[in-house]
């Protein structure tokens, strides 16, 4: 594992209404035989959320968090994936169909591309693009 600087660049919503976020994160990043996986660590000491992004070489992303939110998403080019996504106020099952998954990187870090639509019960709700920028410090 090695120590690295994580830039998220995110816009989501739908139509003309939508909100883009920057976050900055320190983690840790691996390439394994599988693909690539990055970790760090999300909130205040209560509230805190760890999240584990895993892209593997069949361009499929994992977003695994635990903790105050809990979720796992799997982010598959033109499938529909349904995830279970759990937060202190209770529990939902969301369909996200991956649209877009882009990715560069090396045992050093790199970029990855995710663009994907969240519904619910197949009603939409969000249209996500991210952009995670991984660089080693």
């Amino acid at each position: 594992m090695k120590n690295v600087k994580i830039k998220i660049s995110s816009t989501q919503g739908i139509e003309n209404d939508t909100n883009s976020i920057k976050q900055f994160y320190f983690g840790e990043f691996e390439k394994t035989e599988k693909g690539f996986s990055i970790k760090y660590t999300d909130g205040k000491s209560e509230e805190k959320t760890e999240t584990v992004i895993f892209v593997d070489r069949n361009k499929i992303a994992t977003i695994k968090r635990s903790g105050a939110n809990s979720s796992k998403l799997i982010i598959t080019e033109n499938i529909r994936n349904e995830c279970r996504y759990i937060t202190p106020a209770g529990e939902l099952i969301l369909g996200i169909k991956g649209e877009r998954i882009s990715y560069l990187l090396t045992a050093s870090g790199g970029e990855i591309n995710l663009c994907y639509t969240i519904d619910q019960s197949n009603t939409p709700i969000s249209k996500n693009e991210v952009k995670i920028e991984i660089k080693e410090v």
